[in-house]
């Protein structure tokens, strides 16, 4: 990796599009390897299914690694699904790994709009799924 290829900003910033949003107090990204990192108090809001749906996950944890299809939470984990603003399911755990599949060819990332179909999420050995597939 090139150093100029690593991007790091603090003072709580935020990547955002109209379906996935990011903040942390530092967010670093490996512009090269198309690698994301939220560190310290980092949180996740995505929209699931189709952009019809009203449907969210929002994941909260001390970081997160998000790389091509996958997005690895770690530490004192909640995540939430709402539908129409209501709860529909929740999960605590120490590490969260959320699969990503998009129609797209190219990889999702926090700077394009990302066309997810589905999110497979998966804790700590459990296989548990918060979002159908």
């Amino acid at each position: 990796m090139r150093s100029n290829d690593l991007f790091e900003v603090t003072g709580s910033p935020e990547w955002r599009n109209e379906r996935m949003q990011v903040n942390a107090r530092i967010l670093e990204a490996e512009a090269t390897n198309k690698i994301y990192h939220a560190r310290g108090d980092s949180h996740l809001k995505l929209q699931t299914g189709s952009v019809h749906t009203n449907q969210w996950l929002y994941v909260a944890s001390e970081d997160l690694d998000y790389s091509t299809n996958l997005a690895v939470f770690t530490d004192h984990v909640k995540a939430r699904l709402l539908e129409d603003n209501v709860l529909r399911d929740t999960l605590n755990s120490d590490k969260l790994n959320v699969e990503l599949s998009s129609t797209r060819s190219k990889p999702p990332s926090p700077a394009a709009t990302s066309r997810a179909k589905r999110r497979r999420i998966s804790s700590d050995g459990s296989k548990r799924s918060l979002v159908p597939t």
